[in-house]
């Protein structure tokens, strides 16, 4: 058993874009969460960030995706590439990019302590979102599912043939010619496919985050991939 085909699968859903997930100020600034802190956002990318914290919030942030997709039916035949044209698909998708909340255990503003305290973030973070429809079509005069069943029929006679062979025998789809088979079909059929992709990929993260003397900033956290 091949297992070459689940490549593209495997791929699609081990990739990650953290930055899809951040608040709506890490995303205006080119999702920079890595280096500022002070944001929910660093809950994913950098747990440190979190001791900047100074007081719990919690946030919301919706987000709306408008995603073109672009599809051509074409043939391949023995001179090259034949485009019968291509089609355009549009969809928009309203999700939450980032919810959640940070509870701050801080000790004011104004302590003497050498450790300020830290924060603790829960939060659900996207990580991919998966809503696509694309849609083509064109006549096909080239091949079909019938040149298959001629060339498996081969010389055999009928009660050789397949099941598959013997049923398009059936319904009028190949003809015995010449000691072999025939189509039996006439005109071209028209090909036409709608491709529909539903589902979304979320992270749930835990993390902590705390400041030693406004210096040093530490922290740790995990994250559940909800796919």
């Amino acid at each position: 058993v091949s297992h070459g085909q689940y490549f593209e699968d495997a791929y699609r859903f081990s990739y990650t874009n953290y930055g899809l997930g951040s608040t709506a100020r890490m995303q205006a600034i080119g999702g920079a969460q890595v280096a500022l802190g002070g944001d929910i956002s660093s809950a994913v990318s950098n747990p440190a960030g979190l001791g900047f914290f100074n007081k719990s919030v919690f946030i919301v942030t919706p987000s709306l995706d408008f995603i073109n997709a672009d599809t051509e039916f074409g043939i391949q035949r023995a001179n090259g590439f034949e485009s019968q044209g291509a089609e355009e698909t549009f969809k928009n998708n309203f999700n939450f990019a980032n919810i959640g909340t940070v509870i701050n255990f801080g000790k004011g503003r104004f302590t003497d302590d050498k450790f300020k305290g830290g924060s603790l973030a829960l939060s659900l973070s996207r990580n991919a979102t998966y809503h696509l429809n694309r849609t083509y079509e064109g006549i096909n005069d080239y091949n079909s599912i019938v040149d298959n069943i001629i060339q498996d029929a081969g010389n055999q006679s009928l009660n050789e043939l397949s099941e598959l062979g013997f049923a398009a025998f059936d319904k009028f789809l190949i003809t015995p010619i010449d000691g072999g088979y025939g189509a039996f079909v006439g005109g071209f059929p028209i090909q036409r496919e709608t491709i529909k992709e539903r589902g979304s990929h979320y992270q749930f993260n835990v993390a902590y985050g705390g400041n030693y003397d406004d210096i040093f900033y530490f922290g740790g956290g995990m994250g559940v991939q909800l796919l």
